[in-house]
């Protein structure tokens, strides 16, 4: 009976070694996966600023679009009301 005590001891002092490994283990495992969630949180954050960016670029070539063609059907406005002041000038002229 001794024997197996013995046995049995030396067992759970076996197996008390392997769970510390395997805390251990489970503890660097965290610890690089929290580094990883870091950088890609970092990485994404990185990502939506270009595209924020992106977009305010954007947004501004589409106000200078909207700009310049309030301005050329502006000066076809006024070249078609010249035209038209010309027809009737004209018509009463002649």
């Amino acid at each position: 009976m001794a024997n197996n005590r013995i046995a049995v001891l030396v067992a759970l002092e076996g197996a008390d070694d392997g769970l510390k490994r395997a805390l251990n283990s489970a503890q660097q495992s965290l610890g690089e996966l929290a580094s990883t969630a870091k950088t890609a949180g970092d990485k994404a954050a990185a990502g939506m600023a270009e595209v924020k960016a992106g977009m305010s670029a954007f947004g501004d070539q589409v106000a200078t679009a909207k700009t310049q063609l309030l301005a050329f059907l502006s000066i076809n406005w006024a070249a078609g009301k010249v035209q038209e002041l010309i027809r009737i000038a004209d018509a009463w002229l002649f």
